[in-house]
């Protein structure tokens, strides 16, 4: 067989993987360098799971090039890339932090394979992301909300993190008050475009300081959809 037809077949055989459901190239060029690799828990050699692995050429851009599922039983992943570029691979799977690895694929026109595992860190439940009180004197306003955006902000990088939010009381009921600041939280949710589905519970603090919030790590959960 011609080489040059053989690797020609290679090419188109790996381009559909990679304009597959599991794998949307959008701008690759002339992707001749397949990665593949596992994807496991940090510090250990147990599989981190199902998830997404998503390939920028900038960190900041809003579209990836390509991406690829990371499979949920053997957490391999599968990318064809451009040669002599620099890429952020983006990994989202439910219970770790988002994280990007930085990998430059190697120069050259020939088709080539490279092996590329990624170890990626769990996010501890139960894990208390704010607790402060928020809100000026007796009222629902926000005397200063950076350190809630802040959390927020963790949010949106980390979409599978579910939420539980504690509103310290005096008595075992919800005054006005607290349901004002309840709605203005939820507001501020909606500003920062998170969904008030990843509330997943209101808890009442008896034990807290009237007016005293606090925001823990409940559970994850798949997002709703990609921001991709």
């Amino acid at each position: 067989m011609n080489k040059a037809l053989f690797f020609s077949g290679l090419t188109t055989a790996f381009l559909a993987i990679a304009c597959s459901p599991h794998a949307l190239a959008q701008s690759l060029t002339n992707p001749t360098k397949l990665y593949t690799g596992t994807i496991y828990t940090a510090g250990t050699n147990d599989l981190a799971g199902e998830g997404m692995l998503y390939v920028f050429e900038d960190p900041y851009e809003e579209s990836p090039v390509t991406s690829s599922r990371i499979n949920a039983t053997a957490g391999g992943y599968r990318v064809l890339l451009d040669p002599a570029k620099l890429y952020w691979f983006r990994i989202e799977a439910l219970g770790f932090y988002t994280d990007d690895f930085m990998v430059s694929s190697p120069p050259g026109e020939d088709y080539e394979e490279r092996v590329e595992d990624l170890r990626i860190r769990p996010i501890p439940i139960d894990s208390l992301l704010f607790r402060g009180a928020p809100f000026e004197g007796e009222t629902a306003l926000f005397s200063d909300n950076a350190p809630m955006r802040n959390v927020l902000e963790f949010l949106v990088d980390n979409p599978t993190v579910v939420v539980e939010i504690g509103v310290g009381l005096e008595a075992d009921e919800v005054d006005p008050v607290t349901k004002k600041r309840v709605n203005a939280i939820k507001k501020l949710f909606r500003e920062m475009d998170v969904s008030t589905t990843r509330i997943a519970s209101w808890t009442r603090k008896l034990d807290d300081l009237f007016g005293t919030i606090t925001m823990s790590i409940d559970s994850f959960a798949e997002p709703e959809e990609s921001d991709y």
